[in-house]
């Protein structure tokens, strides 16, 4: 999905050099430039978390402390309204998405303690060569306008990015700038209805994750008559 975006030319290191403990994929070169396009039309990003959710109206949590650390994660969120889970590394291929304790970072990508719910975080396979880098694709069991969740990152490279759709429609999409733990929450609200959103960091190269994933229904937000104060909260 990450690709629709960035036309990417990889260059993998000839030696396993690692430019950066926490994000040791950086190693990897990009010959094209993420653009910064902030927000769609119909779509508002957040990185205050109670703005979000003023916006939101009633949402459901994933804290990801009722898995064990290492569970492997696909349809397991069902009853969150999370009917799949896949993902990319930043070099395009499929990984395995799971739940991991941030006492057992396979290299320092964040802070143990920093977590707004600890110990426990989704990422996208972090072992070599994949680190934890790329997009994360979330499948709904239902329509939602708002999705939103903390960045699991200690030392982001670029800007994080969310994008919606309904069906196989892109409805677009917002970034927001680097977000680093504890104050690391990126959120959006779409005006029309979503049933699938993708995660992903404007670094190829930049070893993430999510914790504390929240998404409502397409009921729950507030009516228009509202917007312009919410829309004016928004990126503080």
């Amino acid at each position: 999905m990450l690709k629709s975006f960035v036309s990417l030319v990889i260059i993998i290191c000839a030696v396993p050099a690692i430019a950066s403990v926490s994000n040791p994929a950086e190693c990897w070169t990009a010959e094209d430039q993420f653009l910064h396009n902030h927000e769609s039309d119909g779509i508002t990003g957040y990185t205050v978390h109670s703005s979000w959710l003023a916006a939101a109206g009633a949402t459901t949590t994933v804290y990801f402390e009722s898995f064990s650390s290492g569970t492997i994660i696909t349809t397991q969120l069902y009853s969150y309204g999370i009917s799949m889970v896949t993902g990319e590394s930043g070099t395009g291929v499929a990984v395995d998405q799971i739940v991991l304790s941030s006492a057992n970072l396979p290299f320092p990508m964040f802070t143990p303690g920093t977590l707004p719910s600890e110990p426990n975080f989704i990422s996208n396979d972090l072992a070599s060569p994949y680190y934890g880098t790329g997009s994360i694709t979330l499948e709904l069991t239902h329509n939602a306008t708002a999705i939103g969740a903390y960045i699991a990152d200690g030392s982001p490279l670029d800007d994080f990015c969310i994008e919606v759709f309904d069906g196989a429609v892109s409805l677009g999409m917002a970034s927001v700038g680097p977000r680093t733990l504890p104050d690391s929450f990126m959120g959006i609200i779409s005006d029309d209805s979503f049933d699938k959103a993708v995660f992903f960091a404007a670094s190829t190269t930049d070893s993430w994750g999510l914790d504390n994933l929240e998404l409502n229904d397409s009921g729950s937000a507030l009516e228009s008559g509202t917007w312009g104060a919410i829309k004016a909260a928004s990126f503080q």
